[in-house]
C-alpha cells in the first residue's frame, strides 16, 4: 500500500507539471482580460464625461460667471471634477467658500443622460436649465446674505 500511495502522489505531481504551462497561459489571459476590462471601463467613463459636459455646459458657464460675482463679496467658487456614481450617473460639486467667517455652500449636481438633478428635483437639458439657474442663484444669494449684512454694518 505504501508503494501505491507513492505512485499516486508522484502521478499527481507529474500531472501538475504537465498542466503548468496551461496554468501560466490562463494566468496571462486573466491579466490581459483584466487590463482590457479596465481600459474599456475608462473609455466608457470618458464617453459619459463628454456627454455630461455637454449637458452641464450652461451650468458651468453660469458658475464661471458666478465666480466673478462672489469674489466681489470676498468669497470664491470651486468646481470639482466628475465623480462616477454608477448606473451611467455622474456627480459634479461646486463650492462657494467664504473665509470670514469660514463656511461653504455645497452645490451638488447629478447628471443622468440629459437630466440634471439638483436638490431632489430634475431639470431637463431642454428648457429645464433656464429654471435651474435661478434656483442656484437664490441658494447662493441666501448663502452670501450674511456677508452683505456684515459689509453694510
Amino acid at each position: 500500500m505504501g508503494v501505491l500511495s507513492t505512485e499516486r502522489t508522484s502521478g499527481v505531481g507529474a500531472m501538475d507539471g504537465e498542466h503548468s504551462p496551461i496554468r501560466v497561459l490562463k494566468q496571462k489571459w486573466n491579466v490581459e482580460d483584466a487590463a482590457r476590462d479596465k481600459q474599456e471601463e475608462r473609455a466608457q467613463q470618458l464617453f459619459l464625461e463628454q456627454e455630461a459636459n455637454r449637458t452641464f455646459a450652461p451650468i458651468e458657464d453660469f458658475l464661471t460667471r458666478l465666480r466673478k460675482v462672489v469674489s466681489a463679496a470676498d468669497a470664491s467658487a470651486e468646481i470639482d471634477t466628475w465623480e462616477h456614481l454608477g448606473d451611467r450617473r455622474l456627480r459634479r460639486v461646486a463650492r462657494i467658500l467664504c473665509s470670514n467667517p469660514p463656511r461653504q455652500l455645497r452645490l451638488e449636481f447629478t447628471i443622468h443622460g440629459v437630466s440634471i438633478f439638483y436638490r431632489d428635483k430634475v431639470y431637463r437639458f431642454t428648457g429645464g436649465i433656464g429654471q435651474l439657474i435661478p434656483v442656484v442663484t437664490t441658494d447662493v444669494e441666501r448663502f452670501l446674505s450674511p456677508l452683505r449684512k456684515q459689509a453694510g454694518s
